[in-house]
């Protein structure tokens, strides 16, 4: 056969021999292979041989490679990522090619060719999706309460307990606390009576010292009704309905209080499907939160600069990566504009916490280990020169400072108040016991300092318990001559000052420039504590003093590092850590992984960002919040609102948060009622016994109104304008989740899946279409290949 040369080219050239490779079956199947390997890596992970016998499961840990460092991708995006694109896009190429080339278009192949149709239709359909998918979630409260005062000033807040709010009216203020939610209220009258509904009771504190409660039922305004507090003096009940009392269903008749919905009008993007973190800032008191979405920001595991950033994880290594991700204003209102934040440092799983660190100014600290007759271990902090945190157990153990060597034993082991005076440049130290107050004996003789001038008595002392106080402190009465001035002395040396004699409080209002010419220490009285652990004089110097009634008592015993005290009856007493100098300080503490809820996912995330207004350099540490919540009065159940604050150089104060990017819903969306479905027996407060959950609500209509209602529950989702919605979560009942906290039946608020569905019904068609050729492939063609072999056999028949 002859072929020209231009044919020839072709069969022979680039075209030719990528055409023949597309059309390999084997190229199919190495294709296939490598998509199997790519999907088992990114769903089951990548196994990994730990010990053991191969065939047993223990043996393998299954390492989800797309959630290392440098990767951070969830499922989807990785599903979703270029190199699956490019597989998915040469197995459709080497199907089309293998299909026009190999496979003739006729009765006998049309299965075969309906089978590779439907997948390239299946396939188109899944791009669609994956490329526009969308997906998030959107909390609708059920009803939000509103206030009108008299004198026509407004106010609305949330209908769920604990939330209160404060209007100015033209008498007074108004405070208003939401004291109770009942979902179930039973309706004892009217034309609805024995049905239930949605009620609420709001606790009114009027300007005139009046106090009463307002039960609010929805779709009831004839119900409204006030009841009022009652000391129980009378002998009546604590609440009295202000019906029977003063003839009247309200007590203040021109307070207006009402239900009313609670619009939604946003959906905030789910990072388990693709990272969709945000940054929310506001001016403080400003108004709405402005949102700036971040792209970079890593998801499963933590990134920090330096490990001094963190309390790292004890027993893993936490390894420093850095990380620096750029978030620029991108909403108009944005309180900083011109000034990108940088995120510097995420963590994954951490918690605010305070920690002693060695250094800085004399505040001896100690963490202290005491383990029980079983072993079990305990370990406390303790700081000597704060009341507070000096003792521990009633006075079983206790933590001094000794300035001298000689002030060991006498601090240890209970002492009467000591002053320890000198002057710099005169050998000693004058020891004085306390013995005597000139507030007591007006005629108390002075006390000369040898060697100098100076001569001194003590007016009073006081015991200070409050938090921040130093104690104990002592108010010595100085001379020097004909000078006379007064020194407030403690064994905290940040309080010790000069004031003028003639300033008798004990808070004077101003100071005198310290003498430093004399010296004062002051040693409180202290009783004697079953354990004493005693520091200094030396920074390292560290012994204990027992008063338990063995032959050891009041002896001060050296003590080092992790060594271990026996106390008798199988306990004992360790000191794990020691500094004599010590600052508090605030970092995250990263959770080890071992003890980390997975459920949790990102809830305990928390970023260091910067960023630098008009030369000035702020640092801070910012938690997330599953929903940017607009204030504290507006919080949901189970969902916190701790923003941080940062205060610039113009006086202004920033708030900042973490969240999710939102995005604009088609139209407002209100929970008009929430129904559980149980099983027999009703809902018993186990998520087991319910069956169904379906949220009833209704979707702007455009016009300032809202359309008719739609149930929307977990495994029915409803559609509306192109987004797709189902029950996602709910507000189960809880008990008081705080000192004063009433407590919840529930019910308050829904979670609602939001979510689109594009290219679904392209991935059903060529579905169908797999389906019908498989179908043909199997029934149809065994028949036309058999009707063809009998017409052929006829042929010959007819031929012989």
């Amino acid at each position: 056969m002859t072929t020209s040369s231009g044919s020839g080219s072709v069969r022979s050239g680039p075209l030719a021999l990528l055409l023949g490779l597309f059309s390999n079956v084997w190229l199919g199947v190495f294709l296939m292979t490598v998509m199997f390997v790519y999907s088992w890596i990114g769903s089951a992970g990548l196994p990994i041989y730990v010990g053991g016998y191969p065939w047993q499961i223990d043996a393998w840990v299954f390492e989800q490679m797309r959630q290392w460092p440098g990767l951070e991708m969830t499922e989807y995006e990785w599903f979703n990522w270029w190199p699956f694109n490019l597989l998915i896009g040469l197995i459709c190429a080497n199907i089309t090619v293998t299909t026009l080339r190999r496979i003739k278009l006729n009765a006998i192949n049309l299965g075969v060719w309906m089978i590779h149709t439907g997948i390239l239709v299946l396939c188109l359909g899944s791009y669609m999706y994956f490329s526009t998918k969308v997906e998030g979630d959107s909390p609708v409260l059920r009803r939000r309460v509103v206030a009108t005062v008299p004198g026509g000033a407004t106010v609305d807040f949330p209908a769920v307990p604990n939330a209160s709010a404060r209007a100015m009216g033209e008498h007074g203020m108004y405070s208003f606390f939401v004291s109770g939610v009942d979902p179930h209220w039973t309706l004892l009258s009217g034309p609805n009576k024995g049905q239930t509904a949605f009620a609420v009771q709001v606790t009114v504190d009027g300007p005139d010292d009046s106090r009463f409660m307002r039960q609010l039922i929805v779709n009831e305004p004839d119900a409204t009704q006030d009841s009022i507090f009652s000391d129980g003096s009378d002998g009546g009940p604590p609440l009295q309905r202000a019906i029977k009392v003063l003839g009247r269903p309200l007590v203040d008749e021109q307070l207006q209080l009402s239900l009313s919905y609670a619009p939604q009008e946003w959906f905030y993007l789910a990072n388990w499907v693709e990272k969709s973190w945000a940054l929310y800032l506001r001016e403080q008191g400003s108004g709405p939160w402005i949102q700036r979405p971040v792209d970079g920001l890593p998801l499963y595991n933590d990134y920090v600069g330096s490990l001094e950033e963190v309390w790292p994880p004890e027993g893993e290594r936490l390894p420093a990566r850095p990380l620096d991700v750029v978030v620029p204003p991108s909403e108009p209102g944005d309180p900083l504009p011109g000034v990108s934040l940088h995120i510097k440092s995420y963590l994954r799983y951490a918690h605010m916490e305070q920690r002693w660190v060695a250094g800085g100014s004399l505040n001896p600290t100690a963490t202290v280990r005491l383990e029980d007759r079983f072993g079990e271990p305990s370990e406390y902090d303790l700081v000597a020169f704060d009341p507070n945190q000096s003792t521990l157990g009633r006075g079983f153990l206790a933590m001094r400072w000794a300035r001298t060597e000689d002030e060991r034993l006498t601090v240890a082991a209970g002492s009467d108040p000591i002053l320890h005076v000198s002057v710099p440049g005169v050998p000693g130290e004058l020891t004085h016991v306390i013995d005597a107050l000139s507030i007591q004996d007006p005629d108390a003789p002075f006390i000369d300092v040898p060697g100098s001038a100076y001569s001194f008595r003590v007016q009073f002392m006081e015991k200070l318990d409050e938090p921040g106080l130093p104690g104990s402190i002592a108010s010595v009465e100085l001379r020097q001559g004909e000078r006379r001035w007064r020194r407030f002395v403690s064994e905290d040396e940040r309080f010790i000052r000069d004031v003028d004699a003639g300033d008798e409080s004990l808070t004077p209002t101003e100071t005198l420039t310290l003498d430093e010419g004399i010296v004062i220490h002051f040693h409180a009285p202290s009783p004697s504590a079953a354990l004493t652990l005693v520091g200094g004089p030396g920074a390292d110097e560290l012994g204990l003093v027992m008063a338990m009634g063995s032959s050891q008592d009041g002896s001060y015993l050296p003590l080092a590092l992790g060594e271990t005290i026996s106390l008798g009856g199988g306990e004992s007493f360790s000191v794990q850590r020691f500094a004599a100098h010590g600052d508090l300080q605030t970092r995250p503490a990263v959770v080890p992984r071992r003890y980390r809820n997975r459920q949790a996912k990102e809830a305990n995330a928390r970023v260091r960002v910067q960023f630098d207004v008009a030369g000035e350099l702020h640092d801070k540490w910012v938690s997330f919040h599953q929903y940017p919540i607009e204030g504290p009065g507006e919080t949901m159940r189970r969902y916190w609102y701790q923003p941080t604050q940062v205060r610039l150089s113009d006086g202004r104060v920033i708030e900042l948060l973490l969240s999710r990017e939102r995005l604009p819903l088609p139209d407002p969306v209100v929970l008009d009622d929430f129904v559980i479905a149980s099983h027999v027996g009703g809902f018993t407060g186990r998520t087991s016994s319910i069956l169904n959950w379906t949220s009833s609500v209704r979707f702007g209509d455009g016009a300032d109104g809202w359309g008719e209602a739609m149930e929307v529950s977990v495994n029915a989702p409803s559609e509306h304008a192109g987004l797709w919605y189902f029950q996602a979560q709910w507000d189960p009942p809880t008990g008081p989740m705080s000192p004063g906290d009433p407590g919840s039946e529930g019910l308050n608020y829904t979670v609602l899946g939001v979510g689109n569905r594009v290219g679904v019904g392209v991935q059903l068609l060529g579905s169908c279409i797999a389906v019908l050729g498989m179908l043909y492939a199997f029934y149809v063609k065994p028949i036309l290949i058999k009707r063809r072999r009998r017409s052929a056999a006829a042929g010959a028949e007819v031929a012989a």
